[in-house]
This record gives structure tokens, C-alpha cells and sequence, in this order.
């Protein structure tokens, strides 16, 4: 009876331990990109591999920032799906990303005529759009390593505070979307 106690024990411990003993892939991953303080914004993102080869990723951002006399400020929202093409499980390897994105600012710049008098005009600026990135994720560990970059294609409009608007067209509507991120796997 001992005997067999025994061998059921170690048994259990032998399989409890090849259980545990294998590693499991992340799935998780909460990222920083560090070129956004160059473009005055903060961003966040969050991916989740859903599958071994997809992973789904949200990221949100925000910005303040004054160039030419014009201050701006607001958030954006980046949903991306991304499909990883190398023989590494998601959310590590080589992949392609469609994305969408949509990001509204307040706008507001102040001008002082020959007299001194200050005027403020105020708006705001929609964009939406969205395109491709291609790039590369590595984890080591906990950490995470992740570079992307692709071209996106916007609709942009501004509203001023009086109700009219104007849309950009041209330079407004195409832009490169890069980015380094850092962040923690799990």
C-alpha cells in the first residue's frame, strides 16, 4: 500500500512538474512608444494575442503642444489587427497591421493686431483614417521590444469656434506612421 502511495505521488509530482516546467507563451502586452514625446503625445497600447498567428491591439494617445502660435490638444484611438507571418507565435515576430484611427484636438491661437488688441480664435481638428504597418516584435521574458512603420491616409477637418470648417486635403492626407515601443509581456 506504501508502494503504491508512493508511486502515485511521485507520479503526481512528476506530472505536476512537466505542467508547470513548460513555458507558456505571452499573450499579453502593455507598450510605451518612445518617439511620442518628440511629437509632444503620450501613448499607451495594449495587444492580446487572440490566435497563433493574430493578435489585436488598442492603442490610445494624448497631445499638447504649440507650434507657429497654434496650441492643440486632444486624444486619439488607434484599433489595429495584426498578423504575424513568421513561424513564431503571436504576439512575437514579423507582421503586417491594418489599422484605423481616430484622433480629435482643441485648437486655439491668439493674434495681437498693431493696436495691441488680443484675439483668440478657437477650434477643433478631426482626423480619421487608417492604413498598414509592417514591423517586428520581440519578447525576451517580460520584456518587450516592438518596431512598426507604414503609411496612413487621413480625412482631416477643422471647426472653428464662428461654425465654419475646411477640410485638409493633399500633405493633410497622407502620413507615415512609426514607432519604438518598450513595454511589459505577459
Amino acid at each position: 500500500m506504501k508502494r503504491k502511495l508512493l508511486l502515485g505521488l511521485a507520479l503526481l509530482l512528476l506530472l505536476t512538474t512537466h505542467i508547470f516546467a513548460q513555458k507558456s507563451p505571452k499573450k499579453n502586452v502593455i507598450k510605451i512608444n518612445v518617439f511620442s514625446p518628440f511629437a509632444t503625445t503620450a501613448s499607451l497600447f495594449y495587444e492580446r494575442a487572440l490566435t497563433t498567428k493574430i493578435s489585436a491591439q488598442l492603442g490610445l494617445s494624448l497631445t499638447g503642444a504649440s507650434a507657429a502660435g497654434v496650441k492643440y490638444s486632444g486624444i486619439g484611438i488607434t484599433p489595429e489587427v495584426r498578423f504575424y507571418l513568421s513561424k513564431k507565435e503571436a504576439p512575437t515576430g514579423f507582421f503586417l497591421g491594418p489599422f484605423v484611427r481616430y484622433r480629435s484636438l482643441a485648437i486655439s491661437t491668439t493674434s495681437t493686431d498693431a493696436y495691441g488688441n488680443s484675439t483668440t480664435d478657437k477650434g477643433t481638428w478631426s482626423q480619421v483614417g487608417g492604413g498598414v504597418v509592417t514591423g517586428y516584435h520581440w519578447i525576451w521574458n517580460w520584456f518587450s521590444l516592438d518596431f512598426f512603420v507604414g503609411p496612413g491616409f487621413y480625412s482631416n477637418n477643422i471647426t472653428f469656434q464662428d461654425g465654419s470648417s475646411f477640410g485638409l486635403k493633399g500633405a493633410g492626407s497622407f502620413s507615415l506612421r512609426s514607432g519604438l515601443t518598450v513595454g511589459v509581456a505577459f
